[in-house]
């Protein structure tokens, strides 16, 4: 009789051992696809600003989780929000202390258009003033290619703002 109460305990065990090395694995597989989804969102971000930066005239473009927007971006990420740091050549996505960076060709432009018309330096002040645009997930935001003189020369700057 003991012998068999031990065989059964070893088994037990053995059981016991296979799941939870079993639930490891899986809890593991399931926090990998998290952090890829997360990095999927920042290159899909980086992606269409590095495609906007490329494209030559004034236009405008609408991102965010649902409606009729350029870029389409996930409400979640596993069930949990996520947030969004756009610098001025990479986008920070960050979710419960997991963060990712993509990078874009060009500089990406946080003020609010006021003028036409500056020169150089009142440029460089206004982007030491506003390097970033922080959003949580599902936040809409606006990308526009816009003309500015700089220093009597037209060029086309690129700004992302979150609607008010």
């Amino acid at each position: 009789m003991l012998e068999w109460l031990s065989s059964k305990m070893a088994v037990a065990v053995a059981a016991l051992l296979l799941l939870s090395s079993a639930t490891a694995y899986f809890a593991n597989q399931r926090d990998s696809i998290h952090g890829l989804e997360l990095e999927n969102v920042a290159r899909g971000i980086a992606g269409f600003i590095d495609a906007v930066l490329d494209l030559p005239g004034e236009t405008e473009f609408v991102a965010g989780c649902d409606g009729d927007v350029g870029l389409l971006m996930p409400k979640e990420i596993g069930g949990s929000p996520y947030e969004i740091n756009l610098r001025r050549d990479s986008v920070i996505a960050v979710q419960k202390g997991e963060s990712t960076v993509a990078r874009w060709t060009g500089d990406l432009h946080f003020w609010i258009v006021f003028s036409t018309v500056f020169d150089s330096g009142e440029i460089e002040g206004l982007d030491a003033e506003h390097p970033s645009l922080g959003l949580t997930s599902c936040q809409r935001f606006d990308i526009a290619i816009e003309e500015i003189l700089i220093d009597d020369s037209p060029n086309l700057l690129v700004f992302a703002h979150a609607p008010y």
